[in-house]
């Protein structure tokens, strides 16, 4: 969802919208309101994406979840250590490895999974525009998103501007104006 925002959601709004990310592992060995285990690696990746966070900031924390997204089967298949993420992502391995185990990260990730529980989420990913959530089927759909920014260009009282309108899109599309 991220590359698709922002190659062609985020142009729409010209900036003024943003992505926050919380830490929802389908995983009971950290997630309890699980239901079941879906993504066994999941708490891992998230600790190892928090580590990066720490590490690098908000471009360390996205580096590692695109990298961790990309290669999810060779994490699922226990490919991927913490080591072998440092150094794909270009930080120090020891520090990482120290971080992964870190009671603060695991708070972080704990605060994520409670605040998911007060917002009844159960599955990912979960979407929100203005506090409420977003269906996920219209999450992906790039009319949505132009509908919705007619209503925020409307609502902020100026003329959509043309560059921010999408030039084609079809359903689950993620070709707009400065996507690839």
């Amino acid at each position: 969802f991220n590359s698709i925002f922002e190659s062609a959601i985020a142009p729409m709004f010209e900036g003024r919208i943003r992505t926050i990310f919380k830490n929802y592992p389908i995983d009971q060995s950290c997630n309890d309101r699980a239901g079941r285990t879906l993504h066994p690696y999941a708490c891992r990746a998230a600790m190892i994406a928090e580590a990066a966070r720490r590490l690098g900031g908000n471009e360390g924390f996205w580096k590692a979840h695109d990298y961790l997204f990309k290669n999810r089967d060779r994490l699922a298949a226990g490919q991927i250590s913490v080591e072998s993420a440092a150094e794909e992502l270009g930080v120090d391995a020891v520090a990482m490895t120290k971080l992964v185990g870190d009671p603060a990260i695991l708070a972080r990730l704990d605060e994520d999974i409670q605040k998911a529980r007060m917002a009844d989420i159960r599955g990912t990913p979960a979407v929100f525009v203005e506090g409420r959530l977003v269906d996920p089927l219209s999450a992906g759909e790039l009319g949505f998103w132009d509908k919705l920014a007619d209503w925020y260009w409307q609502r902020a009282g100026v003329p959509r501007p043309d560059s921010t309108r999408v030039r084609s899109a079809t359903p689950n599309s993620p070709t707009a104006k400065g996507a690839p």
